[in-house]
C-alpha cells in the first residue's frame, strides 16, 4: 500500500512539474555523422566493454553479498544488515568521488576504483571471517560502487565533451543496462556452477582486473 501510494504521488509530482515548454529538433546530417564516429571508434568500444564487465562485475559482488557472508558465518540477520552497511558505503563513495576520483584523469580514476572494488571482493572472500573485517570490506565495495555509478555518468562527457552527449550517452548506456539486467542470473549460475560463493566472488575480482587491463586499449586521455 505504501509503494503505491509513493509511484501515485511520484506520476503526480511530474506531471505537475514537468511543464516545461520543449521544442524537438531533428539532427542534421553532420550531428549524426559525428555521434557515429564516436560510437564507433575504438576507444568508445573498448571503454563500453570495460564498464559493460565492470557493471556486471559490480553487480554480481552485491547481489551475492549475502550468500557469501552465510557461507563465511554470519547468520542471515547480520549477512542482511551487512549489505546495507554496503549500501551506506555508497554514498560515501559518492561523497568522496569529487576530491578522490575526480580530481584524476578519467584512466587513473577508473583504475583507482577498480583496485579499491576488487581488493575488497578479494578481501570479503579470503579475510578472516571476522565480523569487523569483513564488514569493513563490504563498506569499502560499497564505496567503490558508489564512485562507479558516478563515473559511468560522467565519462563519456569527460572523454568526448558534452555536444551530442545525449545520443553518445545512450549507445554507452544500453550494454551496461542489459549487463544490469543479467547479473543476478549470471550470479546464480556461476555460483551454481562452481558451488561455492566464495569462487564466485574470486572470480568476479579476476573479471575487474581483465576490466582494468582493457583500459590500457581504450586510448582514454586527459578530460576534454
Amino acid at each position: 500500500m505504501l509503494l503505491t501510494v509513493l509511484l501515485v504521488g511520484t506520476v503526480l509530482l511530474h506531471g505537475w512539474g514537468l511543464r516545461a515548454p520543449w521544442n524537438p529538433t531533428a539532427p542534421s546530417r553532420q550531428s549524426r555523422a559525428q555521434v557515429r564516429h564516436v560510437v564507433h571508434s575504438r576507444g568508445f568500444i573498448v571503454l563500453s566493454v570495460v564498464f559493460t564487465t565492470l557493471a556486471l562485475a559490480f553487480y554480481m559482488a552485491s547481489l551475492g553479498l549475502v550468500p557469501l557472508l552465510v557461507e563465511r558465518g554470519f547468520d542471515h540477520r547480520l549477512a542482511a544488515t551487512t549489505l546495507g552497511l554496503l549500501g551506506a558505503g555508497q554514498l560515501v563513495g559518492r561523497l568522496l568521488y569529487g576530491p578522490v576520483v575526480r580530481s584524476r584523469s578519467s584512466t587513473t580514476g577508473i583504475v583507482f576504483v577498480v583496485v579499491i572494488a576488487g581488493g575488497s571482493i578479494l578481501g570479503l572472500a579470503l579475510l578472516p571471517p571476522v565480523v569487523g573485517v569483513l564488514i569493513t570490506s563490504a563498506v569499502v565495495f560499497g564505496a567503490a560502487r558508489g564512485a562507479f555509478t558516478l563515473l559511468q555518468a560522467s565519462v563519456v562527457a569527460d572523454r568526448w565533451g558534452q555536444q551530442h552527449y545525449g545520443a553518445v550517452a545512450g549507445v554507452f548506456a544500453m550494454p551496461i543496462t542489459t549487463a544490469t539486467a543479467m547479473a543476478p542470473w549470471a550470479a546464480a549460475a556461476v555460483t551454481s556452477l562452481m558451488g561455492s560463493n566464495i569462487t564466485t566472488y574470486l572470480m568476479t575480482a579476476a573479471v575487474l582486473g581483465l576490466a582494468g587491463v582493457l583500459l590500457r586499449f581504450s586510448d582514454l586521455g586527459g578530460r576534454h
